[in-house]
């Protein structure tokens, strides 16, 4: 599902939908997977359940889709935690090694003296 939230926040709104077909073709070039990995019938009804939430509209009456408003907020906040989260998760300082409690004690006799 954020696979083809990604796809469908990075192809934009267009003006004439993306048809499924299309959208499946995109999704497996984009992270090279193999048609028997993600078919078409899964990307169908992950289309079903995005368009059940709002977060997906059809193009009239045409099986054209592409991100509702609602649906742009959601991908748009998803994508910006998911970036936070990376990015905290990247840059987390090293912890020193556990010491020892003669290091310990070592050191509070130290700061005693």
């Amino acid at each position: 599902m954020i696979r083809l939230m990604e796809v469908l926040l990075h192809a934009g709104l267009t003006i004439g939908g993306w048809s499924a077909k299309q959208i499946h073709q995109t999704v497996l070039t984009a992270y090279d997977l193999k048609a028997e990995h993600y078919t078409l019938n899964q990307l169908r009804y992950d289309l079903r359940k995005l368009k059940a939430h709002g977060l997906l509209q059809r193009d009239g009456k045409r099986y054209a889709y592409r991100l509702s408003d609602k649906g742009l907020k959601v991908a748009l906040l998803v994508f910006s935690f998911s970036q936070a989260s990376l990015r905290s998760a990247r840059f987390q300082p090293v912890r020193s090694p556990a010491r020892s409690k003669s290091s310990h004690r070592q050191q509070t006799r130290n700061c005693l003296s």
